[in-house]
């Protein structure tokens, strides 16, 4: 029986719980390479907390005019390491990237800033809710 006092109960399920309702999708992954023989996210090793490839799916539907070598400076961008930087300012970078756009070199010399979010002209990296 689990402890009702312990931080899973309750911080992370009320948590996981308010995201789903949100409409994200939960995945535990703490096994992910210790008993399952398939992969379930896509990861090689336990340290890539990127999906890159469900990054890319998504930059590609939210930016279809933009081409591939954009989608890919753009998922360069954001997965470079910041090991070296102060982690707060580290995370600022990060957050401004995700709100502001990331701005690519396309073929033709011009700076197109990509979104993950649903915004007219750059990338997008997020959808507005």
């Amino acid at each position: 029986m689990q402890n009702p006092y312990s931080e899973d109960q309750l911080v992370e399920q009320p948590a996981i719980t308010l995201l789903e309702n949100m409409g994200w999708h939960h995945q535990n992954c703490l096994n992910e390479f210790q008993y399952r023989a398939e992969n379930i996210t896509g990861r090689k090793t336990k340290f890539e907390f990127i999906l890159t490839e469900r990054l890319r799916a998504t930059l590609e539907r939210l930016n279809p005019n933009a081409t591939q070598d954009a989608i890919t400076a753009a998922i360069e961008e954001l997965t470079q390491s910041r090991a070296v930087m102060i982690p707060v300012v580290a995370i600022r970078e990060i957050y401004t990237l995700l709100k502001d756009g990331v701005p690519v070199n396309v073929e033709d010399r011009t700076t197109l800033p990509l979104y993950y979010e649903n915004r007219v002209p750059r990338l997008q990296l997020t959808t507005m809710i």
